[in-house]
């Protein structure tokens, strides 16, 4: 179990606290089961509650297979957020690696027990450290199928760049 609290950047910062719970069980050596349970509140999304299930298998030792499945109800919801994922993991170095993602996300209503999708995608993101042992760039290029405001399907070309500084006490 543990417990944190912090700040997400922007215009007007929104700060946060929570706690999670996370079970892990083995399914063989190369192969396990995660259930997260994480409860929240958030200036803007309020108090909330997030399930997660995920199944991994390590393919090899620099490569793991993951399927993820995430509900999130919370104040401002009407209904559930939901999303499913299946992600590649591969490790090309110390410093260096690469994930490839195919994922759906949608929601449900609560007067409606049919789940909306809102996107289908597809990504692949390469991270590499640079300079120091605490700086990481991310490099994510993405296609996406949305739904519009009348429900139909658009195509949407994503690039997504991320810089990371890891904070240590070592």
């Amino acid at each position: 179990f543990t417990v944190s609290a912090g700040v997400h950047t922007g215009f007007p910062p929104d700060p946060f606290v929570r706690g999670r719970y996370r079970y892990v069980h083995p399914l063989g050596e190369r192969t396990q089961f995660r259930v997260t349970e994480t409860a929240y509140w958030e200036r803007e999304d309020g108090f909330g509650l997030n399930n997660r299930l995920d199944w991994e298998w390590y393919y090899q030792p620099q490569t793991l297979i993951r399927w993820t499945g995430s509900a999130t109800v919370s104040e401002v919801s009407e209904g559930v957020d939901w999303s499913s994922a299946l992600t590649a993991f591969h490790q090309l170095d110390t410093r260096r690696a690469l994930r490839w993602e195919a994922g759906i996300n949608g929601h449900t209503e609560p007067d409606d027990d049919d789940a909306k999708i809102e996107e289908y995608y597809v990504n692949m993101r390469y991270r590499f450290n640079y300079f120091r042992s605490w700086l990481f760039f991310e490099l994510q290029p993405e296609v996406a199928w949305p739904t519009d405001d009348y429900g139909n399907r658009e195509f949407s070309m994503r690039f997504l760049t991320t810089l990371e500084i890891q904070f240590s006490r070592q």
